[in-house]
């Protein structure tokens, strides 16, 4: 039954068997479902039921009678404002057959509020792209009241290539709880996918599907293979845990991708700094895994010999473990007994396999710039560093390019300095060249940067002639001056040192300066100012 337009029903109806179409006319308008009359329900229940709704009005539908939906819900287009009227109940029938769920099909419409979820109900949740006419272009779906108060249902398939986003955790509790199709997932930070069933081994995703996010799956006391289908950037990063086993009952292991911050690596090691992978137990108690695999692309920046690295905490020290049976594709650590999670990265070489061993690498604020100071030991044709900054811990590019030693068995410093960094967290990492073009990338290191406000003066003193500045805030060791005239003609041009680092610099002409005004212009880090003044 297809309506275009308003229903109203003051007689008596039974649409429990059938399929109702709330749509558009030609040119749409709001509509409604209301009236006095009845609607078929079953014994004991007060909603009249629809077995199948679909509201298909980019305008809005608006329901004002009591209404149980029995076996599906699709909302294609536009909102469903039901007042608190709207009930998802199989055993609320009427002349229908009895299902073991309910579909709730969510394409480009939405629900206006919570929908009240009747008991022993399960709840099968598709996002699907709006393939009636017209056609909707692909647009990302934000999860609303179509996912219930309880935040539990039996499975979800993502259908829809603009993607879909969680905000919130949500559970899943059927044996095959996951099906990606089309469409990234995405789940929002410190929120969990979770799918609670141990007989649910996962997916690997694919290049247009998977979760950016983290995923948990659960597993007991048997061991077997979980893989979770996750990613980061647009790019399937999945990961296998193999022989993983609870030690009694059930463990829920949850993994996810993480931007790197910060971080460092043993002597030999070099990490990617494209990702992390985070692994933690969300309950229950963790026997062990016997291997990690991880996928990998060309994003990872990852060469020959790879491995993976692994740390107690993000920002803390990633040691090898070691090199394992690699693929073309994934990158595994060798079998072993494990029984921590913990956070893993993509590195290259093992313990003091590379030519130039990293033994510091710091990053501070130095005035208004940012100073870089790493240490090698045991160069080995070592050609250069570059200094690359980033943003967001992905994208990154060349700031400084730093000539190496060469070949030294001793320690080397280095130095570098930003001056020109972001408003906010600033990414560094170093890209090290061999003489044959082999290169190694160290880091990232993370500082939050803040541009710091100087106060400046510009004073003329009878005494001598000169011309006193004064710096309050953050000094610099030199500050650029240029002394010109109204007429823009330049007086003097050259660099003054704050020999007594207390912020005071004497600028004293080489001749005596016709009487009048002038104009001093001041830069430094941190520093663009012109400041007039009368001689």
């Amino acid at each position: 039954m297809v309506v275009a337009g308003d229903f109203i029903n003051n007689g008596a109806a039974n649409l429990s068997s059938c399929t109702f179409r709330m749509t558009a006319a030609t040119s749409p308008v709001p509509t409604v479902i209301s009236g006095s009359g009845t609607f078929a329900k079953s014994n004991t229940f007060t909603a009249g039921v629809i077995r199948n709704l679909r509201i298909d009005n980019p305008m809005s539908v608006t329901l004002s009678v009591a209404i149980s939906v029995s076996a599906s819900l699709e909302l294609q287009r536009g909102m469903f404002v039901h007042n608190g009227n709207l009930s998802v109940d199989r055993n609320n029938r009427g002349s229908g057959t009895l299902l073991n769920a309910v579909l709730l099909t969510r394409q480009y419409g939405a629900l206006a509020s919570d929908f009240l979820l009747g008991s022993d109900t399960p709840i099968n949740l598709v996002y699907s792209k709006y393939v009636a006419t017209p056609a909707v272009a692909d647009a990302l779906i934000v999860a609303g009241y179509e996912i219930p108060a309880t935040r539990s249902i039996l499975s979800l398939k993502i259908d829809n290539a603009g993607g879909v986003r969680l905000n919130e955790d949500l559970s899943l509790t059927a044996d095959a709880p996951l099906v990606l199709t089309n469409g990234i997932l995405t789940v929002s930070a410190s929120k969990t996918l979770r799918c609670t069933s141990t007989a649910y081994h996962g997916a690997a995703g694919t290049a247009q599907t998977f979760v950016d996010g983290a995923i948990a799956l659960s597993t007991g006391t048997v061991a077997t293979t979980k893989t979770y289908p996750i990613g980061s950037s647009s790019q399937n990063r999945a990961v296998v845990l193999t022989g993983l086993a609870a030690s009694a009952g059930t463990v829920a292991l949850r993994v996810g991708v993480e931007i790197p911050l910060g971080g460092s690596s043993a002597p030999g090691v070099a990490l990617s700094a494209t990702r992390r992978w985070h692994v933690a137990v969300l309950d229950g108690t963790l026997a062990g895994y016997t291997g990690i695999g991880i996928t990998y692309g060309a994003d990872d920046l990852i060469t020959s010999p790879a491995a993976i690295a692994s740390a107690a905490t993000l920002s803390g020290l990633y040691t090898s473990m070691e090199l394992g049976a690699n693929t073309a594709t994934v990158i595994n650590s060798p079998a072993g007994n494990y029984t921590a999670g913990g956070y893993f990265a993509l590195a290259m070489g093992t313990e003091s396999a590379l030519p130039v061993n990293l033994t510091a690498f710091e990053v501070r604020l130095k005035y208004n710039a940012v100073q870089l100071d790493w240490r090698t030991i045991n160069e080995n044709n070592s050609d250069r560093f570059e200094v690359e900054r980033s943003a967001n811990g992905v994208d990154y590019v060349k700031i400084r390019t730093v000539k190496a030693q060469g070949n030294s068995v001793q320690s080397v410093d280095y130095r570098a300095t930003d001056r020109y960094p972001y408003a906010g967290v600033n990414y560094y990492r170093l890209r090290q060249y061999d003489s044959n073009g082999t290169q190694t990338i160290y880091g990232p290191n993370s500082i939050n940067f803040k541009y710091i406000t100087q106060a400046v003066s510009v004073t003329k003193n009878n005494n001598d002639g000169s011309i006193d500045i004064l710096i309050q805030g953050e000094v610099p060791q030199q500050l650029a001056v240029r002394l010109s005239n109204l007429s823009g003609q330049v007086i003097f041009r050259g660099n003054l040192h704050n020999a007594t680092h207390n912020g005071h610099f004497k600028l004293k002409p080489t001749a005596i300066l016709p009487s009048g005004m002038y104009i001093v212009h001041l830069t430094s880090a941190g520093i663009n100012k012109s400041e007039k003044i009368i001689l």
